[in-house]
């Protein structure tokens, strides 16, 4: 998707590349950092959330923008602010929306079963950014290897060789055998 801001800020050759979607003025970087949060939402909404909060701290801050950037990928919730990625309520809201989010969530999020369960229900790759734990918990394995089954890789030694959990990973994705640990597979 290609999205086109037009402001009228210096002339056309201060034109800069920001992103290799986004083309921003050069002047308007700077005044990025002091546009109001309603200007900076209708911008993250038409497809520039990752842009608007590496420019703007308060929009790292504001759930809207966030939850906007999220939604349009490219690991935004990296750029939230420390308060939202400890924030076991957005953080839920954000994994259901990419499961690959949880990596940016605090490490104690990263270990609660509720948020982890959310994240590989929707992508289960994101077992890998799942604490240690929860890596050897049957239940978000399984959840994890439903969705997807490469994402045996990242479970348990112990759980690579339950056969209920090895069958479920080979039955969604056959190639996912070669994560299986060997006395699964007698």
């Amino acid at each position: 998707m290609c999205v086109c801001v037009c402001v009228c800020v210096g002339t056309v050759d201060s034109v800069c590349s920001f992103s290799p979607r986004f083309w921003l003025p050069a002047g308007l970087l700077l005044a990025m950092s002091r546009t109001p949060l309603p200007v900076l939402r209708a911008i993250a909404a038409a497809g520039a959330g990752r842009e608007v909060m590496q420019l703007n701290r308060l929009a790292c801050a504001d759930r809207g923008v966030v939850l906007e950037a999220v939604t349009q990928g490219d690991d935004a919730f990296q750029f939230a602010s420390p308060d939202l990625r400890t924030d076991f309520e957005f953080v839920l809201e954000v994994v259901r929306l990419d499961g690959g989010s949880l990596r940016w969530a605090s490490a104690d999020l990263r270990g609660r079963r509720e948020v982890v369960l959310e994240a590989v229900m929707q992508w289960g790759m994101a077992l890998q950014f799942a604490s240690n734990d929860l890596r050897g918990d049957a239940l978000v394995v399984l959840e994890a290897v439903l969705s997807n089954g490469y994402a045996l890789q990242f479970a348990s030694d112990d759980l690579r060789r339950d056969p209920i959990i090895v069958m479920e990973a080979v039955t969604g994705n056959g190639m996912a055998a070669q994560f299986a640990l060997r006395s699964s597979l007698c």
